[in-house]
């Protein structure tokens, strides 16, 4: 009867948190959380996150000067959003007693950067070789290749990561599966590049 009870009184407190889950206003954390609210659209808000990420994507690619330099640039910024995300999460977390809810988006962002920062040689490449056949530029179609392959793998969770997923918590496993999927995410797309230069290409 008293197990009965405190799950009863566990599950209330967890309805009436998540009702206010994201009443907190402007506060710092909540707004790097949310990417800037977008974690508040009801439909595929970790898509909309990723391809938010698209005016940063075209200022490295516009302003650097080599292949190094933009993934050198993603990786800077990875880093220092994956310290913020985790730090604000865990904050956000604490004041919703909620794990990984979908308004949460940050992790996204980072792992969409850390994609185009491991494949980055490999991507625009790719973008450059496939665009005749796409009416787009080829930086542009280096983009959504980028956000299909790491959407692919964040939301399908192949391999270990839907274990990590489901079995560790906290703000450091929310950002942590995004990390991983990003990282299979960037291999995939380097090693379909090297399959297309070195094979495909002759016979498309």
């Amino acid at each position: 009867m008293f197990f009965n009870r405190g799950y009863k009184r566990v599950l209330k407190l967890l309805r009436e948190a998540q009702k206010e889950r994201l009443n907190y206003g402007f506060k710092p954390t909540t707004i790097i959380v949310t990417w800037f609210f977008l974690g508040l659209f009801p439909i595929a808000p970790g898509t909309i996150a990723s391809l938010s990420v698209y005016p940063i994507y075209n200022f490295l690619i516009i302003s650097s000067t080599s292949y190094e330099e933009i993934a050198l640039g993603f990786f800077v910024l990875s880093l220092i959003f994956l310290s913020l995300g985790w730090f604000s999460i865990s904050r956000f977390q604490a004041q919703t007693l909620t794990h990984d809810h979908q308004s949460i988006v940050i992790d996204e962002v980072v792992g969409q950067l850390l994609t185009f920062a491991i494949s980055c040689k490999s991507l625009l490449k790719l973008g450059v070789a496939l665009s005749p056949y796409f009416s787009c530029h080829a930086t542009t179609l280096a983009f959504f290749i980028g956000v299909i392959f790491f959407r692919f793998f964040d939301i399908k969770k192949p391999f270990f990561l839907k274990t990590i997923d489901g079995r560790m918590k906290g703000a450091f496993a929310v950002m942590l599966d995004d990390v991983l999927a990003a990282i299979f995410a960037g291999v995939t797309i380097t090693i379909v590049y090297q399959i297309y230069d070195n094979f495909l290409r002759y016979y498309i």
